[in-house]
């Protein structure tokens, strides 16, 4: 389940998708398109790569303050 009923997701999630089964659609292993998601990621230098995350000062001035809280 990707989120709980009614997350907007309904409809995505009962989708028929018979046909596109029908026409040779292949539901691929997520370590298979994790590994070549990050391979294509790793050989092109072009590409701007995100930066995910908080920056590290952000992130402790928000521990900072949850903890005076």
């Amino acid at each position: 389940m990707l989120g709980p009923p009614g997350d907007g997701n309904d409809g995505f999630l009962s989708t028929d998708v018979s046909r596109a089964l029908a026409s040779g659609l292949r539901c691929r292993p997520i370590e298979e398109t994790v590994n070549d998601t990050w391979t294509w990621l790793q050989a092109d230098p072009d590409l701007d790569h995100p930066t995910f995350g908080l920056d590290p000062a952000r992130e402790q001035s928000l521990v900072d303050l949850a903890r005076r809280r």
